[in-house]
C-alpha cells in the first residue's frame, strides 16, 4: 500500500497541504474541546494579566503584578492541560495572537494618524506658577454666597 492509498496528505501525493489536517493540531482541537471551568479560568486570567502587563492602563507596579498574575496562570493552565505540552502550544498561540492584534491596532493607528491626535500637555509657564492654587480669600464676599437662597433675593 502506498502512502497516498493510506491517507497521507501533503504535497507528495497532489492534494493541498493544510495545517489543521496535522495531528497535532487535531489533538490540539481534542484538548481543547474537552477543556473545563478551570482551565478556561485560568486561560481567561492569563489573557487578562497579560494584555495589563503590557498597556500602561497601570501603573509600573501595576504591570509588574499583572505580569506575575499572568505567568502564574499560565503556569498553571499548562500544568493542569493533559498532555502539558498542548497547554504550552495554546499559550504560545494566545501571546502571537494578541501581538497580531496588537500590531494591527497599531499599523492601523499609524495608518489613518490616530496616534498623531493625541492631546499634549499644557507647558507651564512662567506667569503660573506650578502648584499655585486660588485661596477663598482671593475672592469678594459676596461671590462666594449664593444669590438666590430658598426663594429669596439679596437684591
Amino acid at each position: 500500500m502506498t502512502a497516498c492509498a493510506a491517507g497521507r496528505v501533503d504535497a507528495l501525493c497532489g492534494q493541498p497541504y493544510r495545517l489543521m489536517d496535522l495531528p497535532v493540531m487535531s489533538e490540539l482541537q481534542d484538548t481543547l474541546r474537552t477543556m473545563g471551568f478551570v482551565q478556561l479560568l485560568l486561560a481567561f486570567v492569563f489573557l487578562t494579566g497579560y494584555a495589563l502587563a503590557l498597556s500602561s492602563l497601570t501603573g509600573a507596579l501595576g504591570r509588574k503584578r499583572a505580569g506575575i498574575v499572568a505567568l502564574l496562570a499560565a503556569l498553571a493552565f499548562v500544568a493542569t492541560t493533559q498532555p502539558w505540552v498542548h497547554g504550552v502550544l495554546l499559550m504560545v498561540f494566545a501571546v502571537a495572537g494578541l501581538g497580531l492584534f496588537m500590531g494591527t491596532a497599531w499599523l492601523l493607528s499609524r495608518l489613518f494618524g490616530l496616534a498623531a491626535g493625541r492631546q499634549q500637555e499644557p507647558e507651564i509657564t512662567a506667569a503660573e506658577p506650578a502648584g499655585q492654587v486660588d485661596s477663598p480669600l482671593d475672592y469678594p464676599s459676596h461671590a462666594l454666597t449664593p444669590s438666590h437662597a430658598e426663594g429669596t433675593s439679596t437684591h
